[in-house]
């Protein structure tokens, strides 16, 4: 199964170079045809809920600090369930594309930790 035309939502709550590097790697794939900034989830949840996005991408504030230390960050993902098949591939697209952004350049250890229900 593929998804195509994405539009996910982004609230960037940490406005750093991790975050930025998340978002750039989003626009450039093939797959999300929109990512529209938010500057809260409230703000971002209105397009959610008149399905003018499958989801939000949640980059909270620290979320650059904590790569930059070398520690694990965190994001959080909300989709939308009436759309399920849909939002469970977007979830997998955003997977690797986090995962991409969190490996370690020059041999680091730092990676993004992840979500609880992610299956490996």
């Amino acid at each position: 199964m593929e998804v195509k035309n994405i539009a996910l939502a982004v609230v960037d709550l940490d406005r750093g170079p991790y975050a930025a590097d998340v978002q750039q790697r989003l626009a450039g794939s093939r797959s999300f045809t929109r990512l529209p900034r938010y500057a809260n989830v409230a703000a971002a949840r209105g397009a959610l809920e008149r399905e003018q996005v499958i989801g939000i991408l949640v980059l909270p504030s620290g979320f650059s600090a904590d790569r930059a230390a070398g520690r694990p960050a965190s994001a959080q993902l909300l989709l939308d369930g009436r759309r399920s098949n849909a939002a469970q591939i977007t979830a997998q697209y955003v997977s690797i594309i986090m995962a991409a952004a969190a490996a370690p350049a020059g041999g680091g250890s730092a990676a993004l930790a992840p979500p609880a229900n992610a299956r490996s």
